[in-house]
């Protein structure tokens, strides 16, 4: 026995028909020292991959390899372990009540609110791992909005899937996956997936079955080569947004807290710098309503990231620098780029036909068909906007919101008196089977909600008055 726990061996014995037989059996053997710096703690002291790099590991997908590394769902190990140490009661309440109300809540987990900051001091504890903080943008949270800033859903890139499954490395969610503005990868240079190739599903960002680089409904394998050019089309834009937040996500290991001066400062420094101050040619220039960007001039509102991102594009200045403030870079550089433009942008006016478009209101107005229609009915079905009508035919489109309005008035008028005498039958056909006409007897049979009108709830009363005699002992 001894000399068997000196080499590593291990002896067992296996019983078959009464015959005793031994096999040998190697393992590796470990050291059994006690570390100096050894601390107990709740759960695997698991580190995060890629502390203060473009490609940090958020934090939903660090909470998904702990529970693999022990064994567990992750939604076994929130439940057990995470949520009893946040001591949140309305996480209780929304884990006993099950679907996916702990889902929409885990959206904010790699931002910068509280829920997030709550969560990193829960898994310090558990884990004593002091760096988590640095796996969401809590570092950029007195700098950054929360609209627009995370994904609702996962976003994933299947040729770093495949590539570390291939060399055997750690399979995680870059955080860089989750920013909204981040659209490709900025390593391989081809679109983040939003849906399993097998089930065809968007991915909540944390549940009960999350696993990187696996489908939380199917199980599926979300690592594949992508070969539809069509896929994987991508613009100078959408390149330098990947670039960009990935140097700011890797900073946050390296900067003090930033401030919102920073950012404040920066826009009126550049503002000056390439228009002469002037808000409204800035915002032309680099593709921002002159309003917005009023606001954040006179630090109404703290910009959005794809405003930011806008800015750094056009003036080919880093979003780094515009956060941090670094005048260096401000200064020396120029605007060469064209701006982005928004999908909403205003479009070019329509030629006017007078006589065709009236024309075509005086037929709606003469024509018994459409005596239901609207003038806003009326402008869609021409093709021009309501004010524009107004504007060119008003008494036109006075006579048919008259005649619009009359109808209205009439239709309701027929609708009322025929719900009051249905009202009426209602109740006396149950006072003829002994039933008391009460309101909720009454909606029972014509439909919830009727006698909530004024008009058919005094039909109601005046039927109760009439038909129930002064003795309602039959009642």
């Amino acid at each position: 026995m001894n000399n068997s726990m000196e080499t590593g061996e291990n002896t067992h014995k296996f019983y078959c028909m009464g015959i005793v037989t031994l096999e040998k059996k190697y393992y590796e053997t470990w050291d059994m020292a006690m570390p100096n710096d050894f601390k107990k703690t709740a759960l695997y002291h698991l580190k995060p991959v890629g502390t203060g790099t473009v490609h940090a590991e958020s934090l939903t997908s660090y909470v998904a390899r702990l529970a693999e590394a022990h064994g567990v769902l992750t939604g076994t190990l929130v439940v057990e372990e995470i949520i009893p140490v946040l001591g949140k009661n309305y996480l209780r309440k929304i884990v006993n009540r099950g679907g996916k109300g702990f889902s929409d809540c885990a959206v904010s987990l790699n931002g910068i609110g509280s829920g997030a900051a709550d969560f990193i001091n829960a898994m310090g504890k558990l884990t004593e791992n002091k760096d988590l903080k640095y796996h969401t943008l809590i570092t950029w949270g007195k700098i950054l909005p929360t609209k627009s800033l995370l994904r609702k859903e996962r976003a994933w890139c299947p040729q770093c899937y495949e590539e570390w499954e291939n060399s055997s490395k750690v399979i995680y969610d870059p955080l860089i996956w989750y920013v909204w503005d981040v659209e490709v990868c900025n390593k391989h240079l081809v679109r983040l997936q939003t849906k399993c190739h097998h089930c065809n599903k968007c991915l909540p960002i944390l549940n009960r079955y999350t696993k990187p680089g696996y489908c939380s409904f199917c199980n599926g394998w979300l690592g594949r080569i992508l070969t539809c050019s069509t896929e994987n089309k991508y613009s100078d834009w959408d390149v330098w947004r990947a670039r960009e937040v990935g140097r700011v996500i890797a900073a946050s290991l390296l900067r003090d807290t930033p401030n919102k001066q920073h950012v404040f400062v920066s826009i009126r420094e550049l503002i000056k710098r390439f228009s002469g101050d002037n808000i409204q040619s800035f915002a032309k220039k680099v593709g921002i309503p002159k309003v917005t960007l009023w606001d954040w001039v006179k630090e109404k509102n703290m910009p959005t990231i794809t405003g930011l991102l806008k800015i750094s594009y056009s003036t080919e200045i880093p979003l780094l620098s515009i956060v941090t403030g670094c005048s260096e870079n401000i200064l020396v550089s120029t605007l060469i780029k064209e701006p982005i433009r928004s999908a909403s942008n205003r479009r070019k006016p329509k030629n006017v036909n007078v006589s065709v478009i009236k024309t075509t209101m005086e037929s709606f107005l003469d024509s018994d068909e459409f005596t239901t229609v609207s003038v806003s009915c009326v402008a869609k079905k021409v093709g021009f906007d309501r004010r524009l009508l107004y504007k060119y035919f008003p008494d036109t489109c006075k006579a048919i919101s008259s005649k619009y309005m009359y109808n209205k008035k009439l239709c309701k008028k027929m609708r009322l008196k025929s719900l009051s005498e249905s009202v009426r039958c209602t109740a006396i056909e149950l006072l003829e089977k002994g039933i008391y006409p009460s309101t909720r007897q009454v909606e029972l049979c014509i439909g919830s909600g009727v006698l909530r009108e004024i008009d058919i709830r005094q039909a109601w009363h005046q039927t109760v008055k009439d038909f129930i005699p002064d003795d309602k002992s039959i009642f």
